[in-house]
């Protein structure tokens, strides 16, 4: 069997290992330049590795059709959230699984996302789109406030904020156009206005395997900062069993799932189960940040990547392994908001709730005397902890020791 990923970055790594365990030729088209630069001992995994001068879907459709011609490909996976588009389009083009390029947009612009729901009558918020400011007038007279505003296709809580009213409209709409950006991505100018979702965040996670059944298995819980903002603060993910109400959101997710027209692969997506149900918050065609996925397979015994490699190339899903863990969680450790735009100097008791048997792996992203980035998102995050437990309550115990014990010092 022959997998070819496009652009791989952060948990499209996690590829690399599990296709060389089941035996799979590996071959990468990227860029490889920027975030997308693969390192040097991710590459010794790699049996192709095609670099071209874009992820233009054109040039990217004519490096993989020679790669197919010398050494037919089974399957074709996006190693990236930004990439899921142009990932259609090489699949397409190969004949081989994947998203229709004419659809694709569903699962990456949020707006075209909420439309496809609405008129597949499965539960979304109302919403709408603006495209410059004239546009947000329109647009709330629409939605009402409370609303959130959000970019149509970023990630990790860039750019999402909760507006009231006109004035906090305009200024939250003003900071996502001036915005930076992430990973080689600015946010652009068009928007999504949709009306305050009240509920817990959950994530609801899976595959559509090669014969289109879609297999939810991982569920999960966002733990998120004050309003106005989303941030992430914490994610658990626990054992459908443990969770009230999964096998709603299961049923929930598959509607969606097939409304957006996600044929095979992974998919990952987030709901607010507010008061009359479920609600999408959004859902991709492709693994879960992070460590959202180990955390998972951790709980479950169910590989997400393993499941979307072999649904890619067409082969059946394996039986889960024992779990190893009956709850797992990730402390996503963030900074107080004083100390945005300044170095930090030490994080206090961290060493010391490592040594617990429930600790994981950690992992710091801005270390000390590093300026941390005055976002309330992703781009804040320094580092994060994970842990696991026996139970729901042991790894409660372990967030509560968390709290009490663990602070950043300015």
């Amino acid at each position: 069997m022959h997998i070819l990923i496009v652009g791989p970055y952060h948990s499209g790594y996690l590829y690399f290992p599990v296709a060389k365990e089941l035996g799979m030729k590996l071959s990468v088209i990227t860029t490889n330049r920027d975030d997308y630069a693969v390192p040097d001992e991710k590459r010794a995994q790699i049996d192709n590795f095609i670099i071209v001068d874009s992820f233009e879907p054109d040039t990217l459709v004519g490096a993989a059709v020679q790669l197919h011609q010398k050494d037919p490909v089974d399957g074709v996976l996006p190693g990236f959230e930004f990439l899921v588009e142009e990932t259609a389009h090489v699949s397409h083009a190969l004949g081989v699984r994947g998203l229709d390029p004419e659809k694709a947009s569903l699962v990456r612009d949020k707006a075209l996302m909420r439309q496809a729901l609405h008129a597949a009558d499965v539960r979304a918020p109302k919403f709408a789109r603006a495209t410059d400011a004239l546009d947000l007038e329109h647009v709330i007279e629409q939605v009402g406030f409370p609303a959130v505003i959000k970019p149509v296709k970023m990630a990790v809580s860039i750019g999402v904020a909760r507006v009231d009213n006109p004035v906090e409209l305009l200024a939250a709409y003003e900071d996502i156009v001036n915005d930076d950006g992430v990973w080689s991505l600015k946010n652009g100018a068009a928007v999504v206005v949709e009306e305050l979702l009240v509920g817990t965040e959950y994530v609801v996670d899976g595959c559509v395997t090669s014969n289109g059944e879609v297999d939810v298995f991982e569920f999960g819980e966002y733990a998120l900062g004050p309003q106005p903002h989303f941030q992430i603060l914490r994610f658990t993910a626990y054992h459908p069993e443990d969770l009230p109400q999964s096998d709603v959101m299961a049923a929930y997710i598959k509607e969606v799932v097939r409304a957006v027209g996600i044929v095979v692969g992974p998919f990952h997506a987030e709901l607010i189960m507010t008061k009359d149900g479920p609600v999408l918050v959004e859902i991709a065609n492709r693994l879960p940040g992070g460590s959202i996925s180990e955390l998972g397979e951790s709980v479950t015994g169910k590989s997400m990547v393993k499941c979307a490699l072999l649904a890619a190339v067409g082969q059946p899903i394996p039986e889960p392994a024992q779990p190893r863990a009956r709850a797992a969680s990730i402390e996503y450790i963030l900074a107080p908001s004083e100390l945005f735009g300044r170095a930090y100097k030490q994080i206090v008791g961290l060493d010391e709730l490592v040594k617990s048997p429930s600790a994981g792996r950690l992992t710091i992203d801005i270390e000390p005397g590093t300026i941390i980035p005055p976002y309330f998102d992703d781009r804040s995050l320094v580092g994060e902890l994970r842990y696991h437990g026996n139970s729901v309550e042991e790894v409660e115990a372990f967030h509560q020791r968390y709290i009490n014990e663990v602070r950043i010092e300015g």
